[in-house]
């Protein structure tokens, strides 16, 4: 079926588009070509490259990743930037390339330039020269710096340097290209910072900087009323930044704010206006204090949430209003007591990781298959933690054996509350079964240290 599909995207292409291949019968491009692929290999023959000298209609060229020949690529981009100067695509990824040639800067009507997953060490000056520019991709190379003369580049709207592990910072002149909207940082794990004046580029509408080494954002993000895309958003730190900045923005997708510890102000949450994010999907809180997360309320459209390392210790309440809730995670909180979880209608996945501080369940807990098989998966942890250090009990006995009770407490609430329903469910049963099962394992390990003390 592909064959046949290329055989008919040939046939209506006709000699607009070329595949120049020297090792097969395509060796030359038609002259009236704008759409070409060029593969250079050690056979590589002198009319495959005359045929470029006249391709003066040329307007794409795909240079092909499998390319292993240094120098025949650069033939290939020398008579490109020499004769074909109306070029407005060019794909050079995967090529060995590690500089571009200077003539390469006569080509002002380049408009789309990939050169990424290529051992590029430095940002090629000559770059910075194209100003018809609109899209540069560098993802995937080694550079180190970009240069100020990026700043030249008044047209650029797409710019993505995702995976440049060797990047450390970004120059301010970047905040002169109010055209841009993507800007792509996701995986520059030496990043510590963003330029200061970034709120300047009001086009952007995604900011992808997952995986950086931030440990704060600019002031003044909210000017930048188009931002759709900001997957982190990290509180105060050295530029202060506020989570009011927020209120500001119309986000959508995935939403992480950090350091919340350092918000002192409830009026700051508040200002926020999270609760009016209907754009927010997946909600990450990491690092909160009591006061503040108690008020940090979401938009009821939003699907997923993770809470970490909450340090109240009651559940909040405010996640019982996302009817749309399909995915709940809570990782190393303190909340003492959980609440109707089975309430909400959407959830699919409960998962609750290090809860050491949890003593009861709300006397409404609805067993949900979603709710029980959490809940069975949390008590077995429990239990496997408490196995694993029974007999260390030689030298905290007593603090481990309070731990245990409370474990055993909070099987006792969940079977007491299936009873009272009198639940039917044949696999809920199955697993009431298997909970009642580990609680005679817990009253037994309790039961023996208290007659070994007598």
């Amino acid at each position: 079926m592909h064959d046949l599909v290329h055989d008919l995207a040939r046939s209506v292409a006709s000699d607009k588009c070329s595949i120049v291949d020297p090792s097969s019968s395509n060796e030359t491009l038609s002259q009236n070509s704008r759409y070409a692929s060029f593969i250079c290999d050690e056979k590589s023959q002198s009319a495959s490259l005359l045929s470029l000298h006249d391709a003066k209609k040329l307007r794409t060229l795909y240079i092909h990743k499998h390319i292993l020949f240094i120098q025949n690529v650069n033939e290939v981009l020398h008579v490109i930037s020499s004769n074909v100067n109306l070029l407005r695509a060019l794909h050079l990824k995967y090529c060995p390339l590690k500089t571009l040639p200077d003539s390469f800067k006569k080509l002002k009507h380049l408009r789309y330039l990939d050169h990424s997953r290529i051992l590029l060490d430095s940002f090629p000056p000559c770059i910075s020269t194209l100003h018809s520019l609109k899209t540069l991709n560098l993802s995937q190379t080694n550079i180190e710096s970009i240069p100020d003369s990026i700043g030249n580049l008044c047209n650029l709207s797409t710019l993505d340097l995702g995976y440049c592990s060797h990047l450390s910072s970004l120059p301010e002149s970047i905040c002169a290209l109010s055209n841009l909207h993507p800007l792509t940082l996701t995986n520059c794990y030496l990043i510590q910072q963003l330029p200061q004046n970034i709120c300047n580029i009001n086009r952007l509408v995604h900011l992808n900087i997952h995986k950086t080494q931030l440990t704060f954002l600019p002031r003044r993000l909210g000017k930048l009323s188009q931002l759709r895309t900001l997957p982190i958003f990290i509180c105060g730190g050295k530029t202060d930044c506020s989570l009011a900045e927020l209120s500001s923005l119309k986000l959508e997708g995935e939403l992480q704010i950090k350091a919340l510890q350092r918000v002192t102000s409830v009026d700051e949450v508040k200002v926020a206006h999270l609760n009016e994010m209907c754009g927010i999907r997946i909600l990450n809180l990491i690092y909160q204090a009591k006061d503040v997360l108690q008020n940090l309320q979401s938009h009821n459209n939003l699907k997923e949430l993770e809470i970490q390392c909450h340090v109240g210790r009651s559940f909040l309440q405010w996640i019982l209003s996302l009817s749309n809730l399909a995915r709940l995670t809570q990782r190393c909180c303190k909340c003492e007591k959980l609440s109707a979880l089975g309430q909400l209608p959407q959830l699919e996945y409960l998962h609750f990781i290090e809860l050491p501080l949890i003593k009861q369940l709300s006397p409404y807990m609805y067993m949900t298959e979603v709710v029980a098989t959490s809940l069975l998966s949390f008590v077995s942890d429990q239990l496997e933690s408490k196995a694993h250090s029974e007999f260390a009990l030689l030298t905290g006995a007593e603090e481990e054996l309070r731990k245990l009770e409370r474990t055993l407490s909070t099987i006792q609430h969940v079977l007491e509350d299936a009873e009272t329903k009198q639940v039917k469910d044949r696999a809920l049963r199955s697993w009431l079964k298997k909970l009642k099962d580990l609680a005679y394992d817990a009253d037994d390990v309790c039961h023996l240290h208290s007659r070994s003390e007598l």
